[in-house]
Formats: C-alpha cells, structure tokens, sequence
C-alpha cells in the first residue's frame, strides 16, 4: 500500500481518502472494513488530522491479527491515551507542589528574619 504521498511519515485524511483502488482492496482484506476512512477513525484515538506511520502499520496489523471487535480496540487505544495523559498530569502536579513548598519555606525564612 502506498500512501505516504507527501513523505511526511504520516498518513493523514487525505491520503487515504485518495488511495488507487489496488490499495483499497488491499486494506480491506486486511481489515475486513469497506470505507478506509473507517479504517482511519478507527485508529485515530486523538483526533488528529494523521497518523505517524508506524501507529497506522501498528493499527492495520492489529485489526489483521486480533479477534477482538474494531470497537474494543478503539477503547483500549483511548484508555492508554488517557492513562498517558494522567501520568503528566501527576507530574505537573507533583511539580507545581515541589514549587510551593519551595517558595513556602522561603516566605518563611524571609518572615523569621
């Protein structure tokens, strides 16, 4: 499949929009999906307008191989997404709370002497 017009090393909307119809084919024996842009909204957890190439290599190979539903893949994708985004989050606030006790015990030398 080629798909990668630009060379950006992603594959956006309008790339697989515009894939010859070889390629069709092939995505959907792969897939098992008819539309490719249900292929894309399937993998597109974020939102974005692309997807880097290896997270859409990843994708098609884990629609090909796995057994589970498009729907249940989808959830475990955005649960990762969201567990990524807790975990900096924590530490943003662990930071933002090093930084107040910083100036607190500053504040308090300031006012003892």
């Amino acid at each position: 499949i080629r798909l990668d017009e630009d060379n950006s090393g992603q594959v956006s909307r309008d790339e697989l929009q515009n894939i010859a119809p070889s390629d069709i084919s092939i995505l959907q024996d792969a897939t098992s999906m008819r539309d490719p842009m249900e292929v894309f909204n399937a993998l597109n957890v974020d939102g974005e307008d692309a997807l880097n190439i290896t997270e859409f290599c990843d994708g098609i190979w884990k629609l090909a191989t796995s057994k589970a539903a498009i729907e249940v893949q989808r959830m475990e994708k955005q649960v990762q997404l969201m567990f990524g985004r807790v975990k900096q989050i924590e530490s943003s606030q662990r930071s933002t709370n090093e930084t107040i006790q910083h100036v607190l015990q500053s504040n308090m030398r300031l006012q003892d002497s």
